[in-house]
């Protein structure tokens, strides 16, 4: 089938080099990926495409909770799991298929807060958004499905700086030889950031390999609490 897709012109080509070399054809749009999203509705509006949405979808966020079925035949009941959070869709999809099992907690970037601020004023809102993990955490508004999920729930999120992202990002690579984005890597930041919190440890999903290689922060760096 034919697919148009839209993102960011600072996609990186990691991401992009892949999406054209299966067959899609790309559309790069000024801005973020707000802005790619609208220009992409429009596009659907105007050639009567069928339009799948990143992260604001029902049937979006059902496929990522297959993740969180996968989860409950792997990890142990009451573990907390970690997600690192953007439009909130790998969030949601994930804390309604492990629901009553185990706590799923959304870990976004200080510098794009976007779910956080959502639950604090109780509904999406526009924040400003930017920093190492905006090509992929780069959501400015939270989405509506996971804005509720995180309300029913009681949720609250972790913010990790982009020091410490860069950080998880290093030892994944150094002592795992697993290579993520920064947006993948957001999660185990929670765990470098606040240990304290999980003194029985918890389980971290690392989503996300869109990244050129080698990043230029795995080079010469330690981790802090890499020793544990």
């Amino acid at each position: 089938m034919r697919a148009t897709v839209f993102v960011p012109d600072f996609a990186p080509k990691a991401k992009t080099a892949i999406i054209e070399s299966l067959g899609a054809r790309l559309r790069r749009v000024e801005g973020f990926y707000a802005d790619a999203l609208v220009a992409s509705q429009n596009h659907a509006r105007r050639v009567g495409a069928f339009h799948v949405d990143a992260f604001d979808d029902p049937l979006t966020v059902a496929g990522q909770g297959t993740l969180g079925l996968e989860l409950a035949e792997q990890v142990p009941e009451g573990q907390p799991v970690l997600v690192g959070c953007g439009g909130g869709c790998l969030y949601a999809g994930t804390a309604l298929a492990l629901a009553g099992r185990n706590r799923v907690i959304a870990v976004e970037p200080s510098s794009a807060p976007s779910l956080t601020a959502a639950l604090e004023e109780g509904e999406p809102v526009d924040v400003e958004v930017g920093g190492i993990a905006v090509d992929s955490l780069g959501a400015r508004r939270a989405g509506r499905i996971a804005t509720a999920v995180g309300l029913s729930l009681g949720m609250k999120t972790l913010s990790v700086s982009d020091d410490t992202v860069a950080a998880a990002r290093t030892l994944l690579w150094q002592r795992l030889r697993i290579m993520a984005e920064p947006g993948g890597a957001t999660a185990l930041a929670a765990v470098i950031a606040y240990s304290e919190h999980f003194p029985d440890g918890a389980t971290v999903v690392i989503s996300g390999a869109n990244a050129d290689f080698p990043p230029s922060e795995v080079r010469g760096r330690t981790p802090p609490g890499s020793s544990r």
